[in-house]
């Protein structure tokens, strides 16, 4: 392992992948990633090159390669922001700024081909990076964030609700869900979520309605335009009655429970309640 992988850029703004020697020895890590993208640009270079811009940045790289990991990792970073990206889909149309492309211009390595580089031609490659992305989504049965996580497990979207299972702080409820929202990355990569801030950030309240609204259907009485011919509501109530043995054994297991939870607290209480209720089902 005391070789590593360099991004060289031909005249016709092509680019090209070389091993060279380092005389030091490499970490595996770097190796190991070298490697897929010695072997995805072989097979695909664009592909390649979309998973260079999901891959983990924190694993070194040469200066070219990182070079060409900062380009392809901010148009990831993009597409992670992207609202309604699983709705969007193989329609997705990721923009790159005048004042991005000078900057990454201006963090130019010295590496072969450096003299190549235009803003044209970032551009011309970014356009081939979108217009891959649209094709393999258009291709993929799966969601978009599965499709990401096949380039790197560690990805997270944004714009998406979650919801987690929480210990509930009412007595007579002992599980809740929360739900959150991811508005943004950290600067570790990670979703940040709101939850009670939501009323603080209106902004973010209007992103998260924009999400769900398609999935609420809210019937008014007067409303007849969601289906004309839905009936009005009818509540019925039917009541079974046990039988002599159904009423022992619910009472021997009333007062089994009793007995229990007066020696039980906090969650395993809470837990012991809520699986005998399921059993009086």
């Amino acid at each position: 392992m005391y070789q590593e992988l360099n991004a060289i850029v031909l005249p016709g703004g092509t680019m090209h992948m070389e091993w060279t020697d380092t005389g030091e020895q490499i970490s595996k890590s770097s190796h190991l990633l070298q490697q897929e993208i010695y072997r995805r640009f072989t097979s695909d270079s664009e592909t390649a090159l979309l998973f260079l811009g999901f891959c983990d940045r924190t694993v070194p790289l040469s200066a070219s390669l990182s070079f060409w990991r900062e380009i392809t990792g901010l148009f990831a970073t993009k597409v992670r922001l992207t609202q309604d990206i699983e709705t969007v889909r193989h329609r997705i149309k990721i923009a790159i700024e005048r004042h991005e492309l000078d900057r990454l211009l201006e963090s130019v390595p010295l590496m072969t081909g450096s003299e190549y580089l235009s803003s044209e031609l970032l551009e011309k490659i970014w356009l081939r990076l979108n217009t891959r992305l649209q094709k393999e989504l258009k291709g993929y049965a799966g969601t978009v964030e599965d499709f990401i996580k096949t380039f790197s497990p560690d990805v997270h979207l944004v714009g998406r609700v979650f919801f987690h299972l929480v210990e509930s702080k009412k007595d007579d409820y002992p599980f809740a869900f929360l739900a959150t929202y991811s508005t943004g990355l950290s600067s570790k990569g990670t979703s940040k979520h709101l939850s009670k801030r939501l009323k603080q950030d209106p902004e973010g309240y209007a992103r998260l309605r924009k999400v769900i609204s398609p999935y609420i259907l809210r019937r008014l009485k007067t409303d007849r335009s969601v289906i004309s011919d839905l009936p009005e509501q009818v509540e019925m109530k039917t009541y079974a009655s046990l039988s002599k043995k159904q009423m022992i054994l619910y009472k021997n297991m009333v007062q089994k429970l009793k007995d229990i939870i007066e020696n039980t607290e906090g969650i395993q209480r809470k837990g012991i309640i809520l699986s005998s209720l399921m059993k009086f089902k």
